[in-house]
């Protein structure tokens, strides 16, 4: 283990941005408190649920082609379109993926 990782863990962890990660399927295995801030859903109630709880059906393609671009090693950075809030609602907002 290095030694900066429980120092890292913390700073993403309060940081005021959402900070995501999922894997390939699109299963999340990090959710930070800036995400339950703009999504409404706990980390725990996010923690191994797909990614797709998030995601309106008329963005689910587009879902997709950003992964596509990610196995080609090919980031996406402030990508602009919708998700979805706990509530129903509609959530505008900038996305940034990497591999």
């Amino acid at each position: 283990m290095n030694s900066n990782e429980p120092y890292i863990k913390h700073a993403v962890e309060s940081l005021n941005d959402a900070i995501v990660f999922k894997d390939l399927k699109g299963d999340v295995t990090f959710w930070n408190d800036g995400a339950t801030s703009l999504f409404g859903y706990t980390a725990e109630e996010m923690m191994g649920k797909n990614i797709s709880l998030i995601i309106p059906e008329s963005r689910a393609a587009e879902e997709k082609r950003l992964i596509e671009n990610i196995l080609w090693d090919e980031p996406v950075e402030n990508y602009e379109t919708e998700r979805l809030h706990k509530d129903g609602g509609v959530i505008y907002v900038s996305v940034s993926l990497s591999p």
